[in-house]
């Protein structure tokens, strides 16, 4: 592969996790084709697995979601979202979600448990 003296737009994305008990922190070194770098702001995620996995479910729903999770006293919030990113509803709500008046297609949920966030994708058919 050659490698052009003026400045590439394309980036080379090394991510870097530090673990933190259920979560996990990522910053993404970028590094540009003439070698020069720049870091990513500092993101918290959490951490799927056996302790911290959520289920939304039924998926696809048409009424009701149900939302099962191992830290479930800690979630604060529900993000749903369209697949264009528009916030549709922000929700300070439980483990049961009231869906019958969005309408049919796809979505995005994301789950706050304290400022660590999940995302799930959803699909509403009737």
């Amino acid at each position: 592969m050659q490698m052009s003296t003026r400045k590439s737009s394309r980036f080379i994305i090394i991510a870097t996790w530090i673990l933190f008990l259920a979560a996990a922190t990522t910053r993404l070194k970028m590094v540009d084709g003439d070698g020069t770098f720049a870091y990513s702001k500092i993101s918290v995620v959490l951490l799927i697995g056996a302790n911290t996995q959520a289920f939304l479910f039924p998926n696809p729903a048409s009424n009701l979601l149900f939302i099962k999770a191992a830290y479930l006293r800690n979630l604060k919030s529900v993000r749903i979202s369209g697949t264009d990113g528009k916030t549709i509803r922000h929700l300070q709500v439980g483990p049961v979600i009231d869906i019958q008046n969005l309408p049919n297609g796809r979505y995005v949920v994301e789950l706050d448990f304290n400022g660590f966030f999940l995302a799930e994708h959803l699909l509403i058919v009737r």
